[in-house]
């Protein structure tokens, strides 16, 4: 196996790292995470030097497919702002994937080119498995009502975001599944804010569907796809598997960097902090853990390129990003002492950010066990 990154998977990593440092320096995502912006003119550069349609067909104006490529830009990204991130995920993962494997003919033709210039957000609203008041469809002639809700929803505001990618249940069959693509400024479409801890600037929310009317092209893949969405529905749920680990490994990334800098710089007892065991010790843990999750994660996302299952991976993947960013935030705080604990010092803000890799509808613990129902079916 060959584990080199391709020439232009190094190009994207490399392009994005000199950008980050120009554009969007610590400085600038600390006054970012402070006022809680959005930071939707970064995005607007980032799509100016073509990397919006990293998973775009060529006939689209995009560059392909590469979801390895795709990760190492997330994760480069995430290591600066995580926000960013996510709305760069928003546009090449989100949109950029699912409408060029799933979209009919008219869907790609209309959302693809729109895509590729970094011009329309995507965010998914999928069903909580402990909700009871999941998202229902009915037939009222040619269209299609959606009422419920969806929870912890990013990009919520409709000038943050452009469609939702939402999950509904057939209201006389509940196992029969569709997916629409859902404008943020339909008629019946309340949005109620989430203030967060982390992530500033995503806007979390909760959408409330109250009767909302759709036609046959909203129907994700177009209206033969209706009640046929249940792959579609596991591929988007592995994606945002990858979406998730790549952001939580850049967040990891950035702590760990942030933290060895201050150990580099910060003398006691005459010697720096990385010259004492125990804080050299805890940055070398953090160093292995974070190339074996990169490679865990680079190993998911070759597996959707060459068009094999993934979803098992991606789901351990995010586990251990998921994970490793708690971690790196946490020991980032406990070697910055009391400067962590300080709103002025970047520490805490990796720690806040950290808890937003897993949503509100999936802990780490039902991760586990959604990994563990697919183990023991192998």
């Amino acid at each position: 196996m060959d584990f080199a990154l391709s020439t232009d998977q190094v190009f994207i990593k490399d392009t994005l790292h000199r950008f980050l440092q120009r554009e969007c320096p610590r400085e600038k995502a600390h006054e970012l995470d402070e006022q809680g912006t959005f930071p939707g003119e970064l995005l607007a550069r980032i799509a100016e030097i073509g990397f919006c349609g990293l998973n775009v067909p060529e006939a689209f104006d995009g560059s392909g497919q590469d979801l390895v490529g795709t990760a190492i830009g997330i994760e480069e990204i995430a290591a600066a702002s995580p926000v960013l991130a996510m709305l760069f995920a928003s546009v090449s993962l989100c949109g950029g994937r699912v409408i060029s494997r799933f979209g009919s003919p008219a869907q790609q033709q209309e959302y693809l080119p729109q895509i590729s210039r970094g011009k329309l957000k995507f965010s998914f609203g999928f069903e909580d498995e402990l909700a009871r008041d999941g998202m229902q469809v009915s037939l009222n002639g040619e269209s299609y009502i959606l009422s419920g809700r969806a929870s912890c929803v990013p990009f919520t505001n409709p000038a943050l975001a452009d469609y939702l990618f939402v999950q509904a249940r057939n209201h006389e069959d509940q196992n029969n599944i569709s997916l629409f693509i859902v404008p943020l400024d339909v008629s019946g479409l309340q949005i109620q804010a989430m203030p967060t801890v982390g992530m500033r600037g995503i806007g979390f929310g909760e959408i409330i569907f109250d009767q909302v009317q759709l036609n046959a092209e909203q129907v994700l893949g177009g209206p033969q796809c209706f009640g046929q969405a249940t792959n579609q529905l596991e591929y988007l749920a592995a994606l945002d598997q990858i979406c998730g680990a790549a952001i939580g490994l850049g967040v990891a990334q950035g702590a760990y960097e942030y933290a060895l800098d201050y150990a580099r710089e910060r003398s006691q007892f005459g010697q720096t902090l990385l010259q004492f065991e125990a804080v050299e010790n805890m940055l070398v843990d953090e160093a292995v853990n974070l190339q074996s999750t990169r490679w865990l994660l680079y190993h998911a996302c070759w597996l959707a390129d060459q068009d094999k299952s993934f979803a098992l991976e991606a789901a351990m993947a995010r586990l251990q990003a998921g994970n490793l960013a708690r971690q790196a935030g946490l020991q980032s705080v406990h070697i910055l002492g009391g400067y962590g604990y300080m709103a002025e010092y970047d520490a805490q803000r990796s720690m806040r950010d950290a808890l937003a890799i897993f949503p509100g509808g999936e802990s780490s613990e039902l991760l586990k066990t959604k990994i563990g129902k697919q183990l023991h079916s192998l």
